[in-house]
């Protein structure tokens, strides 16, 4: 049953033993906990079929789910600004309250200072996913929530999931509690626009909008067209009243390469009536020729209802001379990583009032 938590099987347990994940080194110490010396020589198939004998224990469980758990990718970033000035007292108050609620599901917070005006609450927590074979169902993830007061204005940034979403809207409630009163609250999103034209206009006003950086590429463009129920037409040689249904309606498009954005594919595309929902691109430092290229990616993940923006720097290229970059992808500080993604935040919020002059 969906949401049920059950026991794993001999089969599910002879499965992960023999899983070459496990490298032989943790494989003698999971028999030794049973008080079994195994030697080297011992095929791994004949081991897992005499442990899948054993009655198993959770701590069976948790030590193999450990090593062959699902890892995290990193998750892309969001933000929710509300229009009201608060305090540090109160933003901190409501942080411990917050806390408290969310650590009686099973989460670890810890409440840290920000560079900034502000806080960041940081939470270790795991998701569970019953569809996912036995020992990979749980994830342990972390989240920061960065609190933080930005000219008059209280900014809540946090990676972007549902468990998160849900935690940040329980964080609102209890600061109109606080302050007994409601705020206004402002995401990125464009639900109301109808232009397609619009919705594209957005993502190029950004791109270009990185303050003190330079578009220098885009690599990967994402795009989509919702269907808008008009895909049937009248059959001329029928009665006028008969309608025949089309059959085929293409919603989504991904191009990939260099220029991307000046292809005439996506040109095409934008003719038919498709929008930009998603966009991969790299930038470079205004004011030197050579310099390392910044990755970037933005997107719609709701592609349909232009919602639920989010954004990620993906990393950097170092820079090795002659107008060529190393291949490798390398990591940001987490200095850098922040200051970038409130440059991305800032160009979303200007492309964004860019349309809607």
């Amino acid at each position: 049953m969906k949401g049920s938590l059950y026991s794993v099987s001999d089969k599910a347990m002879f499965d992960a033993i023999n899983q070459s994940k496990i490298t032989n080194g943790e494989l003698k110490d999971i028999f030794l906990s049973r008080g079994i010396i195994i030697s080297n020589g011992t095929k791994r198939e004949k081991l897992a079929k005499y442990f899948s004998l054993f009655p198993h224990s959770y701590s069976d469980y948790k030590r193999l789910a450990d090593i062959l758990g699902t890892n995290t990718r990193r998750e892309k970033n969001t933000s929710t600004t509300i229009s009201k000035s608060v305090s540090k007292e109160v933003v901190e108050t409501v942080a411990i309250e917050f806390v408290n609620d969310i650590e009686h599901h099973g989460a670890t917070c810890t409440i840290e200072p920000s560079d900034g005006n502000g806080i960041n609450i940081k939470v270790e927590y795991r998701e569970f996913n019953y569809s996912n074979s036995e020992f990979k169902q749980v994830t342990n993830k972390e989240a920061i929530i960065s609190i933080e007061d930005n000219d008059g204005e209280l900014v809540i940034r946090h990676p972007q999931n549902n468990t998160v979403e849900e935690w940040k809207s329980l964080y609102i409630a209890k600061l109109e509690t606080e302050l007994e009163e409601e705020v206004e609250i402002t995401n990125i999103n464009l639900t109301h626009i109808t232009d397609h034209q619009q919705v594209t206009k957005f993502f190029t006003e950004l791109i270009n909008g990185i303050s003190g950086y330079k578009l220098y590429d885009v690599t990967d463009v994402y795009v989509y067209h919702p269907e808008d129920g008009t895909g049937l037409i009248d059959d001329e040689n029928e009665d006028t009243s008969e309608e025949v249904e089309l059959g085929t309606h293409i919603s989504k498009a991904s191009l990939k390469g260099q220029n991307v954005l000046r292809s005439d594919e996506l040109f095409e595309l934008y003719n038919k009536g498709f929008y930009i929902s998603k966009i991969v691109w790299r930038s470079k430092l205004d004011e030197k020729l050579d310099d390392d290229l910044f990755e970037f990616e933005a997107q719609f993940s709701d592609a349909e209802q232009k919602d639920y923006f989010s954004y990620l720097v993906r990393g950097y290229y170092a820079y090795k001379g002659s107008g060529e970059y190393i291949k490798g992808k390398k990591a940001l500080t987490t200095s850098q990583e922040r200051t970038l993604t409130k440059k991305v935040e800032v160009a979303a919020h200007n492309a964004l009032k860019k349309i809607m002059e």
